[in-house]
């Protein structure tokens, strides 16, 4: 059934659905946390969608006076349905901000060996890293991306990293996978990158606790894949609040 709606009511609907679709960008941008969709290089991304939810809400609060004012719209109920289905993304935000990516998520976007080749070959080896790493001097502290990247360049010197642990019954009582997700464009295309870890106690550790590293780099083989491997003396769990993901 279709009823009719005043003029100024018909803008409030429409105008709150865009007020908070403009509110919602502009919380994004502001607090960063955008970061946790989108790479951080695209805040142009929130800015934009913001501007043209505002430019919208600036057409629904200041209609063009061509019509002279003469016709009340005739506005379906359906107007009510369809504004809830554009607020429904608004909903869902709050849980995918929320969300912790798991140890389940890691299996789930694990690359096959062929996907893996592909995906190593866009991101590369990182040659120029051997200049950012003393030789004489103390632990490099290096992300696990790079780690991976730059492994041919720093065989045998010492590093500190962070991530996340998986254990599964593949690996011995004295290994364990660590692990961090790359994004490239938005989380959807995240996918983990890691290094095995050799320490004594690494059994003790439980899937998705957060873990620094020190320790001598070398490398092995892991589900066909030449990966980075760590002897690590130091590996201490801790509590992180960083986003679990790196930048590529």
């Amino acid at each position: 059934m279709a009823v009719s709606l005043k003029p100024s009511t018909t803008r409030l609907i429409q105008g709150l659905v865009f007020l908070m679709w403009v509110a919602a960008y502009g919380w994004l941008w502001w607090s960063g946390r955008y970061s946790k969709f989108v790479r951080p290089e695209f805040d142009f991304l929130m800015i934009s969608g913001g501007l043209f939810c505002l430019l919208l809400l600036g057409v629904v609060l200041f209609p063009s006076r061509l019509s002279g004012g003469c016709c009340a719209p005739q506005v379906s109920d359906r107007l009510w349905v369809h504004g809830a289905i554009l607020l429904l993304p608004l909903l869902f935000m709050g849980e995918g901000l929320n969300y912790r990516f798991t140890s389940a998520d890691m299996k789930r976007k694990q690359l096959s060996n062929q996907q893996m080749a592909g995906f190593s070959a866009d991101v590369g080896q990182d040659n120029t890293i051997q200049n950012e790493v003393p030789r004489s001097h103390g632990p490099q502290h290096l992300n696990i991306l790079n780690l991976v990247r730059g492994m041919k360049q720093i065989q045998g010197q010492r590093v500190l990293t962070e991530g996340v642990v998986f254990r599964d019954d593949q690996l011995a009582d004295d290994q364990l996978y660590v692990y961090r997700f790359v994004m490239i464009c938005c989380a959807n295309d995240a996918r983990p990158v890691g290094i095995l870890v050799n320490h004594p106690q690494a059994s003790q550790f439980e899937n998705d606790t957060w873990v620094h590293i020190e320790g001598i780099v070398g490398e092995t083989i892991f589900q066909s894949q030449q990966i980075p491997l760590i002897k690590a003396d130091l590996l201490e769990s801790f509590e992180s609040t960083e986003s679990p993901f790196l930048y590529y």
